[in-house]
């Protein structure tokens, strides 16, 4: 008997945009193709009742996890006091230990700093084992520890947690933080303190550092931050058999929760891995796909601009409409359409039925209104 399979498509980032200047760039065929599923929809509530999430302190519209981070946190069950933004740890890792923190460009701004997307780093193998060294000789005398889980990303190991307490910490991801002022996103708690000062120690002997010189000759960014990503503990259940992207933190998730992973963007060749599931009534049923909206490593600040933004849904709209001509999405194979902005995310439940909702009293762009850009 085929296997029924349930796939829910992840768009972080997909409600950070006025939804009509994204409709205009479309051909009419598309936009129309757009209206036809959205009719299909029905916004489904969230996962789970979720506890107030913790604001940050000077942007209190703001909460210290994005809306599709709390969204993987409540689809992946994470522990309390686990990160999303720390789980690309378990690429490499069985089981990453301590916390994570992770090697990041500070810009200075008229008043403030700013963290600059990490991808845009730009540090190579060499230069990160280079620095780790040097690290390493220089908080020898600290109660911590430093080792290399992937070369920009760093596990620290308290010798003496009752001395650094870091677990009464709590701050932002660095993807959250990324294009802002910083001020809003760093760790809180009476631990931050003796955090703020390991950091600072190792800015200061960073500053001079060979490796810095040589990229600031070789117009990169340089390494002058360190930031605390935190804890990436074990997860207690699978809810996806697996995932399609080649997102790190994703990557890690499937790692850590026991999914199978595949990096494939052509939707040609995920709707045959589906297929293939489907037709031999054996393997995964329950399919992640990160459709990779809202990755804004093109832009300068890491956040997206409004012609960006529609630009990026227009392609969605096309990647969309060619994996919804091998699937047949709402004609055959149900679809979960995760989308999240600045303020909120909103699931939609597109099943598996042939007839539009014509009673609908709601149109179909309303779904968009409060995702909130910001």
């Amino acid at each position: 008997m085929p296997t029924h399979i349930q796939i829910t498509l992840f768009c972080p980032g997909a409600l950070a945009g006025q939804f009509d200047q994204a409709m205009s760039l479309l051909e009419p065929s598309e936009r129309a193709w757009v209206s036809r599923l959205l009719k299909r929809a029905t916004e489904r509530p969230a996962l789970r009742p979720a506890a107030a999430p913790e604001r940050a302190p000077e942007s209190p519209m703001l909460s210290l996890e994005s809306p599709d981070e709390q969204w993987l946190r409540d689809a992946f069950r994470l522990p309390t006091g686990s990160s999303v933004g720390a789980y690309d740890a378990w690429i490499d890792s069985s089981e990453p230990q301590g916390w994570m923190v992770r090697l990041v460009n500070l810009h200075l701004g008229l008043d403030h700093l700013v963290l600059q997307p990490p991808e845009q780093l730009e540090l190579d193998p060499d230069e990160a084992t280079t620095l780790l060294a040097a690290s390493q000789d220089w908080l020898s005398g600290e109660p911590v520890r430093l080792n290399a889980i992937h070369p920009t990303l760093w596990q620290l190991t308290e010798v003496e947690p009752e001395k650094t307490r870091f677990t009464d910490m709590h701050g932002a991801g660095s993807r959250r933080a990324s294009g802002r002022n910083i001020d809003a996103w760093l760790p809180r708690g009476p631990a931050s303190r003796g955090w703020r000062r390991l950091a600072n120690e190792l800015q200061m002997m960073w500053h001079k550092h060979p490796i810095n010189t040589r990229r600031i000759d070789r117009g990169l960014p340089v390494v002058n931050g360190l930031w605390f990503e935190g804890r990436a503990t074990p997860l207690p259940a699978r809810p996806f058999g697996t995932i399609v992207s080649s997102d790190p933190v994703l990557k890690g998730l499937a790692r850590a929760s026991g999914a199978e992973v595949i990096d494939e963007r052509s939707p040609a060749r995920i709707a045959e891995s589906i297929r293939r599931t489907e037709d031999s009534g054996s393997g995964s049923s329950t399919w992640l796909i990160d459709s990779g909206f809202g990755r804004w490593a093109d832009t300068p600040e890491g956040l997206p601009v409004d012609s960006d933004w529609a630009r990026h849904w227009a392609d969605l709209t096309r990647w969309l409409i060619e994996l919804d001509s091998h699937l047949k999405i709402g004609r055959g194979r149900a679809l979960l359409w995760v989308l999240a902005g600045d303020l909120s995310a909103i699931t939609l439940d597109i099943g598996a039925h042939d007839s539009l909702r014509f009673w609908r009293t709601r149109a179909p762009g309303t779904f968009f209104e409060h995702g909130g850009g910001g």
